[in-house]
């Protein structure tokens, strides 16, 4: 994929997000039941490494968080929340006043072209849930695993999830020509597409559908070991695949 077309499609998620952080944020307002399942290893990673530290990508308005704080009532941990969506990071940094609980602007795309602005301590827990399918092209995507297993501690674990959307009716139905984002379909890549928010408001974003293959060769090219992998989420418990995932020690 192009250049160009990676930062345009960035660029769309970015405008997206930006202009329905409002209605986001308030279709978000509960935990994923797939998070119930990490609880285990949210507390073995955490029980000896005092004081634990939670990096979550794409924390949107700050949910996992909550989660954390729910989770860990009794850790000594601090939380950093990283985002491109401005408007998401003031709803978090609004309804977050905790001093442990701290956000930052972050791009996870221009991250994987080897851009890091930001400093990310090294973590004990390393989150990423719903953002891997707003990743551009084979080759960003490709490296994913390996340059996040680079920020964790040596005992840390990766939680991270993929949204199989392409396996529900109605969000096939949310999909829009490319031409429609001004983009040619020949920029595109296999299982890449354009979703419409249909929430009130003419609303576009890209999104790619990670299938088993893809997810079993970035697992593979990143040498870190599996310790479990589940499907949960929405009516059919099967919207996000999860992954827990740690360094081979």
């Amino acid at each position: 994929m192009h250049t160009t077309t990676i930062r345009q499609l960035n660029q769309l998620n970015r405008d997206f997000y930006q202009q329905t952080s409002q209605s986001f944020h308030q279709s978000r307002q509960y935990f994923w039941e797939g998070w119930d399942r990490l609880k285990p290893y949210l507390l073995s990673a955490t029980k000896q490494t005092p004081p634990a530290t939670v990096v979550d990508m794409g924390c949107g308005s700050g949910r996992f968080a909550d989660f954390i704080a729910e989770t860990l009532p009794t850790k000594n941990w601090q939380y950093l929340g990283l985002d491109m969506s401005q408007a998401l990071l003031t709803l978090a940094t609004e309804t977050h006043p905790e001093p442990a609980i701290n956000f930052e602007s972050f791009d996870l795309v221009t991250f994987l072209q080897g851009e890091s602005p930001v400093a990310i301590p090294p973590a004990t827990v390393l989150s990423c849930f719903g953002v891997t399918h707003h990743i551009p092209s084979q080759q960003l995507r490709s490296v994913l695993l390996s340059k996040l297993s680079q920020l964790l501690q040596p005992d840390g674990i990766i939680c991270i999830s993929f949204w199989q959307f392409m396996d529900e009716q109605r969000y096939q139905d949310k999909v829009v020509p490319a031409t429609s984002v001004g983009i040619s379909p020949t920029e595109l890549e296999p299982h890449d597409y354009i979703l419409d928010w249909q929430r009130g408001s003419t609303a576009y974003r890209y999104c790619h559908y990670w299938d088993e293959a893809e997810i079993s060769d970035c697992v593979t090219t990143s040498g870190l070991t599996v310790l479990d992998d589940f499907r949960a989420d929405s009516k059919s418990g099967q919207a996000n695949r999860y992954l827990v995932l740690q360094k081979q020690l």
